[in-house]
């Protein structure tokens, strides 16, 4: 299927097309709607679903995707042109931020203007102390 077409199933159907596309992520809680438009413009998707982010975008492709590309840039702007970022680089840094930025009094981690574009920016609910934005405890090399 073409971009065309895949582009035109999401127009047609939007609640069918964005059902599927909610099948390719983990869900810690199923959503209940797949897309409430109750009160426009104020639109809520995946009603009542709960998921991690930084498992669907970095975890669960580490296994076997760790050498793949996490994060691909390319800029004309800046000094770093273009390249890479491999998923283990990408959850390695995930796990400093947190353990860097989360205090017991504010344990959510948010990651500032992350200044290359292989340090991203990384907002999760860490926990705090010894432990990954997973909840895993970290492995010394990681750190």
């Amino acid at each position: 299927m073409g971009y065309a077409e895949f582009y035109r199933q999401s127009l047609d159907a939007p609640d069918a097309f964005w059902a599927e596309q909610g099948k390719l992520i983990d869900w810690h809680t199923q959503p209940t709607q797949i897309c409430d438009n109750s009160r426009p413009p104020f639109t809520q998707w995946f009603v009542g679903g709960t998921t991690n982010l930084c498992h669907n975008a970095v975890d669960r492709h580490l296994a076997a995707r760790g050498d793949q590309a996490a994060l691909i840039y390319v800029s004309t702007e800046t000094a770093f042109g273009h390249g890479m970022v491999p998923y283990t680089k990408t959850d390695r840094d995930t796990v400093n931020i947190a353990l860097t930025e989360a205090t017991e009094e504010d344990p959510e981690v948010v990651g500032g203007d992350p200044g290359t574009p292989d340090e991203p920016a990384v907002e999760d609910d860490s926990g705090g102390g010894g432990v990954s934005p997973r909840g895993e405890p970290v492995i010394e090399e990681l750190l």
